[in-house]
């Protein structure tokens, strides 16, 4: 990856960044031309794919673009562990290499590459720390999501509001943004407790780690988001998310 040349010999501003994309049987679902087409056109973005165990032919496909494409590189993980533990191991190779800012986002591209360069255009302001997508249905939008869903993420959403005490709106849009700093590095430094709400674990984490992450995190409205067919996420998942918010509410209180 190109990652590894150190920062520019002039001295300028490192604005780098590395995107980890977890993957696990999608096959039929990720659409290396679009990955290629941004990588063309946005020259300060890797990408880390993270095979999860997939039992099709993803990790082949990822292979080939790792290929044909030096500003990319796959990570295999030979068995299943979960979206959690594929995002944890992309940031730690992320982390050995020179970027600036480091993110993941979800591999049926649901929010486009595109907002890979407004989210960090946002945190290269120097206001914010952190970019969330935020998944906001408004007039003028494009926000294609399921009515179940809604309902069930706005009750899961109070819920974590609750629990962390932070007026958080959206805390599971796979589309997140990061300012590379020693409190993310502390943050991702240990496997996360829990499998299915680990984007809650990273907030309740940084909160823990920096006092004033209120105030340094940003839930970015999404002009565009498509809720892709073929989620793996069954509603046994759904109940097990609960349980996991209470490992998060008995570990980080």
């Amino acid at each position: 990856m190109s990652a590894t040349k150190k920062k520019k010999k002039d001295g300028g501003e490192n604005t780098r960044a590395a995107v980890v994309v977890p993957c696990h049987n999608e096959e039929k679902r990720l659409d290396s031309k679009k990955f290629e087409t941004f990588i063309d056109n946005e020259t300060n973005v890797d990408f880390v794919f993270v095979n999860d165990g997939s039992s099709d032919s993803t990790l082949e496909l990822l292979r080939k673009i790792e290929a044909r494409n030096p500003r990319c590189q796959v990570l295999d993980l030979r068995e299943n562990r979960g979206k959690a533990a594929a995002v944890h191991a992309g940031f730690q190779e992320a982390f050995k290499h020179d970027y600036a800012y480091v993110g993941f986002w979800d591999a049926d591209l649901a929010t486009p590459l595109d907002d890979i360069t407004r989210f960090v255009e946002i945190v290269k302001s120097g206001k914010y720390d952190c970019v969330f997508g935020c998944r906001v249905l408004r007039m003028g939008t494009e926000i294609k999501r399921k009515t179940s869903r809604h309902y069930i993420g706005r009750i899961y959403a109070t819920i974590i509001s609750l629990l962390l005490g932070l007026p958080i709106y959206d805390t599971q849009c796979g589309a997140k943004i990061f300012r590379r700093s020693e409190y993310l590095e502390k943050t991702f430094e240990k496997p996360f407790r829990t499998k299915w709400v680990f984007d809650v674990e990273i907030i309740a984490r940084m909160k823990m780690y920096q006092q004033d992450f209120h105030k340094r995190v940003y839930e970015c409205p999404l002009e565009k988001w498509t809720d892709v067919e073929g989620s793996q996420v069954s509603l046994l998942d759904g109940l097990m998310a609960f349980v996991d918010l209470f490992k998060i509410w008995t570990r980080y209180k």
